[in-house]
């Protein structure tokens, strides 16, 4: 009861003063200026709850004691609510103010710090001296880039929730007002933010994956959900031709290929880090995102380095085929969209390649460019390969029942997928 008390006292003492001073106890935070970038609040329930019908909104459309029509306070009011006794209900055109704590431009993987304030509170009436002060509850709600799932915590009914973003695009985040507790009064219309997240590396690559077969991906666990790896080889990267296109393929080598293995790989000079790649998010048990990052690329004008992407169905735990969706960034911008594909337990999708500073045969104030791999002749069975900006068309390069003899024992995905190790 103590903590519902501070909270209705702060609501109140918002209201009387006009003021923020008490944004902190209702969940505001101070300095860093409240969002939105507001979007139209009539559309905050289509992030909500399918069905809980709390758009918000006054369902009398105005404040019956706003004889002007205004939708704001009592008209004649306001200049003698000061003197009230801090007993009082608020009614009438209230609206909810959002905080991010850490602005609307981050970087992947950030935790949000979210809170809300209560604003434009007009009176109703005066309660008995003793009388608990009314609280708010409210529902979180997140939309982002398809495929990426983000969680509030503790959880999205908390007043100041906490989220982490794992994906880079746009999100919008919102907060609807549930009830008053314990009084059924006027709600606060809901508002949104939108937040983007930019990667801050030269090149990010993310990997998203939908499995039908798997009906709650995002729950975590051994075997969980299904096991879908990104990869990103340096041009070095020399390994067996198991793809059959005739050169070597850059997959499970040592060193020079980046994934959940390798995770930050040597791959330049001794003194500095920004040369290595970094797989920042391994994900074993659901639909993702993973990310690979670098932040300073090789390559020059004369001599262009081309980065290989790959995706690597490791184990289907049972959840059967998945659709593998690859996004990549150059410089903060999104470069290129690959999928999704369809992929079967086992298999190796070799998405396509990434030219630092620019692709080769292409004017040097060329931009960093993304080639994918596609089939020539359209066949899923072809082991021929071509580069070129869009899949549009095109059999994607998927080579089924992929296994690298001789790394980390036999693939118990193998079996499951129902290849012959």
């Amino acid at each position: 009861m103590a903590g519902r008390s501070r909270r209705g006292l702060a609501l109140l003492a918002a209201a009387l003063l006009g003021t923020a001073a008490c944004a902190s106890e209702l969940g505001g935070s101070a300095g860093h200026g409240p969002h939105p970038r507001d979007v139209d609040p009539s559309a905050a329930d289509g992030w909500g709850a399918p069905g809980d019908g709390a758009s918000g909104a006054d369902p009398a459309g105005a404040n019956p004691a706003d004889a002007a029509g205004d939708g704001g306070a009592s008209d004649g009011a306001d200049a003698a609510d000061g003197g009230r006794s801090p007993h009082v209900l608020p009614f009438a055109a209230p609206r909810l103010e959002m905080t991010i704590a850490e602005g609307d431009v981050v970087t992947p993987q950030t935790t949000l710090h979210l809170s809300y304030a209560v604003k434009g509170v007009a009176f109703l009436q005066e309660l008995p001296p003793g009388t608990p002060m009314p609280e708010l509850a409210v529902r979180w709600s997140v939309q982002g880039p398809p495929d990426v799932p983000a969680a509030f915590a503790p959880s999205s009914l908390d007043a100041a929730p906490e989220i982490v973003l794992n994906g880079a695009g746009r999100w919008t985040i919102c907060v609807t007002s549930v009830s008053w507790l314990p009084a059924a009064l006027v709600l606060p219309t809901p508002t949104c933010a939108q937040v983007e997240v930019v990667p801050e590396s030269k090149i990010h690559v993310e990997l998203t994956w939908h499995t039908p077969g798997d009906a709650v991906q995002t729950d975590t666990g051994p075997a969980a959900g299904s096991d879908v790896d990104l990869h990103f080889a340096h041009p070095y990267a020399q390994g067996p031709d198991l793809d059959g296109d005739g050169a070597p393929d850059p997959w499970f080598v040592p060193v020079y290929d980046t994934f959940w293995y390798e995770k930050n790989p040597n791959w330049g000079g001794f003194l500095t880090v920004d040369d290595n790649p970094s797989l920042d998010l391994d994900d074993t048990d659901g639909a993702g995102p993973e990310n690979i990052n670098l932040l300073l690329p090789q390559g020059t004008s004369a001599k262009p380095v081309g980065y290989h992407v790959g995706v690597h169905y490791w184990h289907d735990h049972g959840f059967g085929d998945s659709a593998a969706t690859v996004r990549v960034w150059l410089d903060g911008e999104l470069a290129a969209v690959a999928g999704p594909v369809r992929l079967h337990g086992t298999d190796l999708w070799h998405v396509g390649r990434i030219w630092w500073p620019h692709p080769p045969g292409v004017p040097d104030s060329a931009r960093p460019g993304v080639r994918l791999c596609a089939r020539p002749d359209s066949q899923p069975t072809s082991t021929q390969k071509v580069w070129q900006s869009s899949l549009a068309g095109r059999v994607p390069c998927v080579t089924p029942c992929y296994h690298r003899p001789g790394f980390h024992g036999v693939q118990s995905g193998l079996v499951s997928a129902g290849c012959v190790p």
